[in-house]
């Protein structure tokens, strides 16, 4: 599934579903996208973060391991831009890396030594 998952990179078409992440947390309800690109940029789930929100869950064993499909880093967002370009490319490039590392390791291994898919990047779900 993974491989799968990995070529969703770039993919920017929004995904048709308004929730992902812990059916807890209000917060797993994602913005839907207006027909306003510029406007939705950063705001909407697109498909390239909702695989790479999968692959995290692949490695936690289950959806809910975060509150919703939105990247963060920690700093200040605006107008709900958690999933802006730069911290899509930097997830990107962490899980590209950690997938190798699974490759070469297996996904029982990362888990026993604490190695999540976007753990070197700086950003969480």
């Amino acid at each position: 599934m993974i491989p799968l998952l990995l070529a969703s990179k770039g993919n920017t078409n929004p995904v048709p579903c308004g929730a992902l992440g812990s059916s807890d947390s209000n917060g797993a309800i994602t913005l839907l996208p207006s027909d306003n690109k510029e406007f939705d940029e950063g705001r909407s789930l697109t498909i390239e973060v909702a695989a790479v929100y999968l692959i995290s869950a692949i490695y936690f064993e289950e959806f809910g391991f975060a509150d919703a499909a939105y990247l963060q880093d920690g700093l200040p967002v605006e107008f709900w831009r958690y999933n802006t370009n730069e911290r899509v490319s930097r997830a990107w490039s962490a899980v590209e890396c950690w997938y190798f590392e699974y490759q070469a390791l297996g996904m029982q291994s990362l888990r026993k030594q604490g190695r999540p898919p976007l753990r070197e990047s700086g950003l969480w779900f």
